[in-house]
């Protein structure tokens, strides 16, 4: 699998997105359950249950890609892992980013871009 840094942000709003959408699922499918019909089942319970294999199934390729982006970042001095978490797990700006590192706003990129680039020769 390849790091692809650029899609952590993404990559951890689509796994809480999943995690939402599987546990609804969940319920209505137990909630359906309990009707214990046979044409529910056919029409609504088993597809139902079928999508939720599909979405454990992105939730798990999800965690996955997570789990080596979260592994590169533990190789990060520690300025450069506050800055990736402040921009991508708590989604601050740069120039807030900046501010908590106590960087100027354009050494931060500068300090970004290095670790893009050292992400990309990961891969």
């Amino acid at each position: 699998m390849r790091i692809k840094l650029e899609d952590y942000k993404w990559l951890m709003d689509n796994i809480k997105f999943l995690e939402k959408r599987l546990e609804s699922a969940e319920k209505n499918i137990e909630v359906y359950k309990k009707l214990k019909d046979f044409k529910i089942y056919k029409k609504i319970i088993k597809p139902a249950e079928e999508h939720r294999e599909l979405m454990i199934d992105k939730l798990l390729k999800a965690y996955s890609k997570a789990e080596e982006i979260e592994s590169f970042i533990e190789t990060l001095e520690s300025k450069e892992k506050q800055l990736i978490r402040l921009r991508y797990q708590q989604k601050l700006s740069w120039s807030e980013v900046a501010s908590v590192i106590d960087y100027s706003e354009s050494h931060v990129k500068k300090l970004h871009k290095k670790i893009f680039e050292r992400a990309k020769s990961n891969e």
